[in-house]
């Protein structure tokens, strides 16, 4: 596996934030080969590399994935935990797309813990803003087609309406007040 690899030569060179990237890589990896334990693994000690070394960017992408990893098995409480952690360092390095990328995994959570109309509220602000990824997008896009199928049209305007008419940083703000 070419992520083994790059794993293996990262720690061979002895370059920590390189290694880092790699165990996400493999852990994403992991992830899409339904193999949750080898993934968290993976991103408890590519976490452990990144908050020694300081690298704060490196940092909220693992919280994201240990975020998305603990709302698989329905650990809602340390899915927040990790979210509303990755929320903040992000914020803090000014990571506006991170933060983007961020609100979708809290909105897919939101969804799974049946608050439909907050998730869609987190999707207009996500798909409304310029600084959204790409796969941002889809997967905000994904969510509303998934809550479309489930609520009727009239719940989804409404919510996806409040949504878009709230700025991005009063949204951030309300989250890490939470």
């Amino acid at each position: 596996m070419f992520e083994q690899e790059c794993l293996q030569i990262a720690r061979e060179i002895g370059d920590q934030m390189f290694t880092g990237y790699a165990l996400t890589n493999l852990a994403v990896a992991s992830f899409m080969l339904s193999d949750a334990e080898v993934s968290e693994r993976y991103l408890q000690e590519a976490l452990a590399l990144f908050e020694s070394t300081g690298y704060r960017m490196g940092l909220q992408l693992c919280l994201f994935y240990l975020g998305t990893l603990a709302c698989e098995p329905g650990d809602y409480a340390t899915s927040t935990e990790h979210f509303d952690r990755a929320l903040k360092v992000a914020v803090d390095i000014q990571a506006i797309p991170e933060v983007l990328s961020i609100l979708i995994g809290i909105a897919d959570r939101l969804v799974r813990q049946g608050a439909t109309e907050e998730a869609i509220q987190l999707a207009a602000v996500v798909l409304s803003h310029p600084a959204s990824y790409q796969l941002t997008k889809q997967g905000a896009e994904n969510l509303l087609a998934q809550l479309r199928a489930e609520l009727s049209p009239e719940v989804v305007a409404a919510a996806y309406e409040r949504g878009s008419a709230r700025a991005f940083e009063e949204v951030v703000a309300a989250l890490l007040e939470r």
